[in-house]
């Protein structure tokens, strides 16, 4: 059985060398409406019809955002190419399967209690807006693949530019940025890592009304207009009350310790964070962040 997907048509053109990229890491970020989550989508697509053996794994913070980010953007791309009939693709839970080699897609997030360990032999993951995954979530989701072929796709804007992304990824942006945002290639410091910086001039399909949202924001607020028009490192948004925090391996071992506790329920989640002080700094971890508890549930 064969499918032609050959048509370029189909594709941004500045993506096109990436369909056949199987660098482990691939990063593609940059500015709004540069259609790098749909590119990651028809890749997603692509390798789990042609590949002997692929199982892919959509990956965000909040499992409940999966459905209408990421699952839905493969399921228009599914139906777009008429191949709807060729999968199978259920709800409860999000899974997509490409029936003629049963290569499937699923989706994890990371407020619920899932492993990893569960999914036999995962070969891929895409990160969708991994800027909001935490560095100890990274490196579990990434040890976890093993076997075959394995790629690991990125997809994100560049809101903070004291992330763990730049410090493990990408070189000083003094080598690779320009203030016009007119950049493609980034040159990764860590081995077999593809980076791609895109903006919206790169989007064939992009709308004329996106155009002039995106060019206006210049005159609103620069900053907003460096992130999300030009793609660019901008630093920590403005309204973030914690600007100057890092990541770190484990959680102090002192003796006087804090628990914060914001209740939720149905429409929000219930969260609780564990603190403490050593010297000057403050440590904060997060230890639950979950909807539909009950005060029952939480004691």
């Amino acid at each position: 059985m064969k499918f032609n997907l050959s048509d370029s048509r189909l594709f941004n053109k500045v993506y096109l060398p990436l369909l056949k990229d199987d660098n482990r890491y691939l990063l593609l970020y940059g500015g709004r409406d540069s259609a790098k989550s749909y590119f990651a989508a028809q890749k997603v697509v692509i390798d789990t019809m042609r590949k002997p053996y692929s199982r892919y794994i959509l990956l965000r913070k909040i499992y409940a955002d999966i459905k209408d980010s990421q699952f839905q953007t493969i399921k228009d791309i599914i139906s777009s190419y008429g191949l709807i009939d060729f999968f199978t693709i259920t709800e409860n839970p999000l899974k997509i399967t490409f029936k003629p080699n049963g290569n499937y897609i699923l989706a994890r997030g990371l407020d619920k209690d899932y492993k990893m360990k569960s999914i036999k032999d995962p070969t891929g993951i895409w990160y969708e807006e991994m800027n909001e995954i935490a560095f100890t979530d990274f490196l579990k989701s990434t040890s976890s693949l093993r076997g075959g072929v394995i790629q690991e796709i990125a997809t994100f804007n560049p809101e903070m530019e004291d992330s763990w992304i730049t410090s493990y990824f990408f070189p000083p942006k003094e080598s690779y940025e320009r203030e016009n945002g007119n950049f493609l290639k980034v040159d990764s410091i860590r081995k077999d890592t593809t980076i791609l910086h895109t903006t919206y001039k790169d989007n064939q399909f992009v709308t004329p009304q996106s155009i002039e949202l995106l060019e206006s924001f210049k005159q609103v607020d620069f900053r907003y207009y460096r992130i999300y028009t030009l793609g660019l490192w901008g630093g920590a948004l403005e309204g973030l009350i914690f600007q100057n925090w890092d990541v770190v391996d484990g959680f102090p071992d002192e003796e006087v310790v804090y628990y914060g506790l914001d209740f939720g329920y149905s429409n929000d989640e219930t969260g609780v964070v564990k603190v403490c002080f050593r010297g000057d700094e403050l440590f904060v971890e997060e230890v639950l962040y979950k909807k539909g508890l009950t005060n029952q549930d939480i004691g």
